[in-house]
């Protein structure tokens, strides 16, 4: 899915939402399977609106700035519903850590441990977001589909730590 699918999605499934919001979803919840920011989000939201997918509301507040709130509409459902029902891609994993270890003969054994103890800290990191947001994303009306993914998050990032921890006790 791209990132005009993954904002329907989202403005689908939760309601309004301010493009500081999809943000936060794409960073905290969606960030072990999915690439954005809002180098995407804003652009995307003013092409959604152009192409009547979307609506804005604005909110006028006091001592802090405008804020828009997007909607999408039944033009927006109905794309959204289109993509959401095609077949499903392979995935695509890339990883320059990996790539790095791979071509690891040209690397010093120090520079092989740093970059594992760097990945260790990003994987633990990761896992940790994901673990710490659980509970409360699940009191948020987390659905059973929209848990699994999280869950499946947390199952990676827990065997790539043991993988990594593995390597480096070698």
């Amino acid at each position: 899915m791209k990132g005009r699918e993954v904002i329907l999605g989202l403005l689908s499934t939760r309601g309004g939402l301010s493009g500081y919001q999809i943000n936060d979803i794409i960073r905290n919840q969606l960030n072990h399977f999915y690439d954005g920011g809002y180098g995407m989000i804003y652009p995307t939201l003013k092409k959604l609106e152009k192409e009547g997918m979307v609506t804005k509301e604005k909110i006028t507040q006091d001592e802090k700035p405008n804020k828009n709130i997007f909607y999408i509409t039944d033009a927006g459902k109905e794309s959204f519903q289109t993509i959401v029902n095609e077949e499903t891609e392979p995935e695509i994993f890339k990883s320059d850590f990996l790539l790095k270890l791979y071509f690891s003969d040209s690397l010093t054994e120090d520079k092989k441990r740093t970059f594992l103890e760097e990945e260790l800290i990003r994987k633990k990191e990761k896992l940790a977001t994901l673990e710490s947001n659980h509970d409360e994303w699940l009191k948020n009306g987390m659905s059973n589909d929209q848990k699994f993914t999280v869950d499946y998050g947390i199952a990676y990032y827990r065997i790539a730590i043991t993988m990594i921890e593995k390597k480096l006790a070698e």
